[in-house]
């Protein structure tokens, strides 16, 4: 089970944002879970009336949605070779792009 589906399942999220951060992972295959979960919070967020949610206040945020439970575990910072890869190509797209001095 993604961390995606356990979150709708457990009740952090709300379909609505389960929705979101899958479409961001269907449409781009190599999104990383952290990335669709942080998507998918921030929807969350609208909810209680934010505009986005800061990662140092997640706890707040967790509080909000179940003021009597602990908060999810979250992903670790590890970053996907899949995005390392992606980057590095753009980089390299970008370099080609750029004016010679």
């Amino acid at each position: 089970m993604s961390a995606l589906d356990r979150w709708l399942h457990e009740g952090w999220l709300r379909a609505v944002d389960h929705a979101f951060g899958a479409t961001l992972q269907r449409l781009r295959p190599d999104t990383p879970d952290a990335v669709a979960l942080a998507a998918a919070l921030a929807s969350r967020a609208l909810e209680f009336g934010h505009s986005g949610v800061r990662l140092a206040d997640l706890a707040n945020l967790f509080a909000e949605i179940a003021p009597d439970r602990a908060p999810p575990p979250l992903p670790s910072h590890r970053r996907s070779s899949a995005l390392d890869s992606s980057r590095r190509a753009r980089s390299r797209r970008l370099r080609r792009r750029s004016p010679s001095a």
